[in-house]
């Protein structure tokens, strides 16, 4: 990726934190002193932009979850953490922002739901490893993926998070923290 291209993504994630999705294509040409028609050498539209920034976001996501997944935590510290990995810079995302995406540009919608959906091989492959070695019991990682897939889409697009002042990364945590320990008791 050339400096220009990153500099043009990192300034529109900046113009997303600030204006949400209501930056324009000159907002981002004005604040890297550039033409308009030099972003539009490499994103035809903003809808093409913003799945750009999109992909370039989940790769630093899927960097994340692939340093937690090499570390020598134990595997369920490693299942709980990768599942749910996300960079500190991501965590100011406005994430009831997402909602709006679904109808004003369905292609990056359907991008972050296709994001969303793959690259669960890892995580798979941990559960395996934790199921073979005693420490999960024997589950169908598939119907996890699918519980975690339908969570993370509930709290993207459906959610009242912002009613019940709760982020969008303390709902994916509190989801882990449910899944990993269950709402029993030990002792029950």
């Amino acid at each position: 990726m050339e400096n220009l291209e990153k500099n043009i993504l990192d300034t529109t994630f900046n113009q997303f934190l600030t204006q949400g999705l209501d930056f324009t294509m000159n907002d981002i040409a004005q604040t890297l002193h550039i033409a308009k028609k030099t972003i539009y050498r490499f994103y035809d539209s903003k809808q093409n932009l913003l799945i750009a920034l999109l992909d370039h976001a989940f790769a630093d996501i899927q960097k994340e979850k692939q340093n937690i997944l090499a570390s020598d935590k134990p595997i369920a510290k490693r299942l709980e953490e990768a599942m749910i990995a996300m960079p500190k810079k991501y965590a100011k995302i406005d994430f009831g922002i997402v909602v709006k995406v679904k109808d004003t540009y369905p292609l990056v919608y359907k991008r972050l739901n296709e994001h969303l959906e793959n690259n669960w091989e890892p995580i798979i492959e941990l559960i395996n490893e934790g199921i073979r070695k005693k420490e999960f019991r024997k589950i169908n990682p598939y119907i996890l993926r699918e519980i975690v897939t339908a969570s993370f889409e509930q709290f993207l697009y459906q959610s009242n998070l912002d009613a019940m002042h709760i982020t969008y990364a303390k709902a994916l945590k509190d989801m882990m923290s449910i899944l990993m320990k269950g709402i029993a008791y030990d002792n029950a």
